[in-house]
């Protein structure tokens, strides 16, 4: 069982103000059998001036044998975006199913299909393949990936000068909703595990770093560093933390995130 609960702050870099949020969240999971895995989480993101959004996070993770695994997510949330989709309460509902399979010990592969279904009206499909390879085992953990991904919006950015005071036209869907766009991403993942005697206390201590280079249908190439690590301070306790840089010609973004994690 998880629970988090947080305060978030919502800023435009273009000056059409602020929100602020609160969001809780509770996600059980439970395996069915030896085979299936089942996530049910829900939750609530109150809007300050705005209408409160029900969440859900749901999924079923299934396993044939030791090499093939498959799974079916359902999620629904708010559309973060922009300033201009919270405040008009945008709300997408999320389907996803994939399968992921070892070709041989160190080269695993997979796929998968998404579609995407927004409460005022447009739908996003799409589809990930992708293939890895392990160059070095735990406990340091290393591996270069690739991936192809493609995503189509059945209404893609309306064109008309913004006419409202979001920065956007009434008729515009203020979120990102690509036409017919693809992208490849090359990355590289590093994890260095700490445990000693991981296998005998069933939490792991590690920090994670990772590189990604993505370069798009239009021509954009995005570099992604991220770093974290997770700590067990007690039985009980764990403390996780992440960072992240994301850095191309026509977007930077910087993220930190801490948590505390009781378990019982």
């Amino acid at each position: 069982i998880d629970f988090s609960a947080s305060r978030i702050n919502y800023e435009s870099t273009e000056g059409y103000g602020k929100l602020k949020a609160s969001r809780a969240m509770l996600t059980c999971r439970a395996g069915l059998a030896d085979w299936l895995d089942v996530k049910v989480g829900g939750g609530m993101e109150s809007l300050e001036g705005c209408s409160d959004t029900g969440l859900w996070d749901l999924g079923l993770h299934g396993r044939l044998g030791d090499k093939l695994r498959g799974y079916i997510l359902f999620s629904r949330d708010v559309v973060a975006d922009t300033t201009a989709s919270l405040s008009r309460n945008v709300v997408a509902e999320e389907w996803k199913t994939g399968v992921d399979f070892d070709l041989f010990p160190r080269l695993l592969a997979g796929g998968e299909y998404k579609y995407v279904n927004y409460s005022d009206g447009n739908e996003i499909k799409g589809y990930n393949l992708w293939a890895s390879y392990i160059l070095l085992a735990e406990p340091r953990f290393l591996k270069f990936g690739y991936s192809y991904d493609f995503m189509d919006a059945r209404e893609g950015k309306q064109p008309g000068p913004p006419a409202h005071e979001d920065g956007f036209s009434l008729s515009d869907h203020p979120y990102w909703a690509p036409k017919n766009y693809w992208y490849n991403r090359f990355k590289l993942f590093y994890k260095h595990s700490l445990s000693q005697d991981t296998l005998a206390r069933g939490t792991p201590t590690y920090f994670t770093a990772e590189y990604l280079v993505d370069y798009d249908s239009s021509g954009h190439a995005i570099q992604t560093l991220k770093g974290g690590f997770f700590v067990e301070l007690s039985p009980h306790v764990m403390v996780e933390s992440s960072i992240e840089f994301v850095s191309s010609d026509e977007l930077r973004n910087k993220e930190f995130f801490v948590s505390a994690i009781y378990r019982w």
